[in-house]
């Protein structure tokens, strides 16, 4: 067998990438697939569980497997112990080569990327890997309930990034912050969710702390196929790293926001934000100022996820007492709950089962959720949307996954007051300037981004005040889903602007005047 060094591999790839001629191409691909081969083959032979299983079968086999030339009497105790220790031995040796078996066979494994074979010009003149330049890309965006749970415990084993309801992109970022140089930089196109939804903060952490970051939001003619809005996330090296955010559009690149990625970091879940901007930032820290936020007071919960049951859990007619109406977001407008014609047969252990039974492996995600957070009081919220439309819910309201929930905990807060600031002009203003998610195209209202809205403390006589219009709307909408509440709605934005301290300038701003 022909031995060749790593420049010689090296070179065989360069000269293979640059060379026009097909025949040359064919004689250089043979040349670097031997030298791949050779590489597996050695690095197989050189496994040092291969070299203990080799020394643990020969040991198994003169010890305690062959017959004795002198044969010596053994004590009952010493039997026993030589039966113990032989066993522990196959065991061992049975581990072992179970291990080296699935690992040959383990779908994981299939088609595996190695960077040193097909990138040699990101080793080193030893054969060590030093990283890449830059890694650019189109990640697959696959959600947990997609992936096999063999890979799905793969990947939780060895990603920060893989915790929750993690998305295969978030690794891919992982790893491309892992395979960089120390001075490189790492470029991927992303959904837009990626900006401030709670399940990847570990991911957006990854990319804060390892240099500057530029986000850049795609406009929606930009791709015209395209299914999720989408956003452009770059990291790079950078002394004094920045946060730098902006927008792209079928004319030109503009500039949005800049500020230093340690204020990023300052925030637990840090969110990336696009459109905040020098014009709003004293208004959004005042908004801010002196307050808790949402998470604080309530529980926010999302709603119930079929899986691949739905026409065993959505029904269109009540069977029995475990039988509940279901709403969807399109049932749900600003102070008002529409009806609907689907029911939910709500039997947790039974719906598991089925779901088991004709998914396996498979499963896709059904989710029922606790019962108590459908039999208690509570806002709800459309799921889909560029801002909150919420309404207020009685015990017994079940939804699915287009409606969110906000039950509020802390005693001392009125359910009703916190609507009146949900479907406030200040907070659609609020919600606006802090949670842009990159497009139009499919926007939704995240669970982090409602956890996240700063309540104002109200004294009781305020929080009455609000309450008491918020019944007023509820009321006409009861009636009349159509009934004009502007005037109402006018007072609420009045008592909201008066809690939060905004001045008659700031006021102008909010409503774009």
């Amino acid at each position: 067998t022909i031995r060749y060094t790593i420049e010689d591999y090296k070179n065989f790839v360069r000269n293979y990438k640059n060379t026009n001629d097909k025949n040359e191409k064919n004689n250089f691909r043979r040349f670097i697939e031997d030298i791949k081969n050779n590489f597996r083959t050695e690095i197989g032979n050189n496994d040092p569980r291969k070299k203990k299983l080799s020394s643990m079968v020969f040991e198994l086999h003169n010890k305690y497997q062959t017959e004795r030339l002198i044969d010596v009497e053994l004590s009952k105790k010493d039997k026993e112990k030589l039966k113990h220790e032989e066993k522990k031995l196959e065991e061992t040796i049975k581990k072992i080569r179970e291990e080296l078996d699935g690992e040959a066979g383990n779908v994981i494994y299939n088609n595996a990327f190695e960077w040193r074979f097909e990138f040699p010009e990101a080793l080193d003149d030893e054969g060590n890997f030093i990283g890449f330049d830059v890694v650019i890309g189109n990640p697959p965006y696959i959600g947990i309930e997609d992936i096999v749970w063999d890979l799905r415990r793969f990947y939780e084993s060895i990603y920060k990034s893989a915790v929750g309801r993690f998305d295969l992109y978030s690794l891919f970022i992982e790893k491309a912050n892992q395979i960089k140089l120390s001075k490189g930089a790492f470029t991927f196109i992303v959904p837009g969710k990626f900006l401030n939804n709670k399940q990847f903060a570990t991911t957006r952490r990854i990319v804060c702390e390892n240099g500057g970051v530029t986000v850049v939001k795609i406009d929606d003619k930009v791709f015209e196929d395209a299914q999720v809005d989408s956003v452009i996330v770059e990291n790079y090296h950078a002394i004094n790293a920045k946060y730098k955010t902006l927008k792209i559009t079928m004319q030109e690149l503009q500039p949005l926001s800049e500020t230093d990625v340690l204020s990023i970091l300052q925030d637990k879940e840090i969110i990336f934000r696009l459109e905040i901007n020098a014009k709003f930032d004293n208004l959004i820290s005042k908004i801010e100022s002196n307050t808790m936020k949402v998470k604080e007071i309530a529980e926010v919960k999302d709603g119930i996820v079929a899986g691949g049951i739905k026409d065993l859990l959505f029904i269109d007619k009540k069977f029995d007492n475990d039988s509940h109406k279901l709403y969807f977001g399109k049932n749900l407008s600003r102070f008002h709950l529409g009806d609907t014609a689907v029911w939910v047969n709500y039997k947790p252990e039974e719906m598991m089962k089925k779901e088991i039974e004709r998914q396996g492996d498979k499963r896709t995600g059904l989710w029922m959720r606790d019962k108590k957070i459908f039999e208690r009081a509570k806002i709800i919220y459309r799921k889909v949307g560029k801002e909150l439309i919420a309404t207020y819910a009685n015990n017994g309201i079940y939804y699915e996954q287009t409606i969110h929930s906000c039950h509020i905990t802390d005693k001392k807060i009125k359910t009703k007051f916190v609507l009146g600031l949900f479907n406030s002009t200040l907070f659609k203003f609020y919600y606006r300037k802090t949670n842009s998610q990159g497009g139009d195209i499919f926007p939704q209202v995240r669970i982090s981004s409602v956890e996240n809205l700063p309540i104002k403390l109200a004294d009781s006589k305020t929080q009455e005040k609000i309450e008491i219009l918020v019944d007023n709307i509820l009321s006409a909408k009861k009636k009349n889903p159509e009934a004009d509440t502007s005037a109402i709605e006018t007072e609420i934005d009045k008592l909201v602007y008066q809690l939060y301290g905004l001045t008659e300038e700031e006021i102008k701003i909010v409503e774009g005047k």
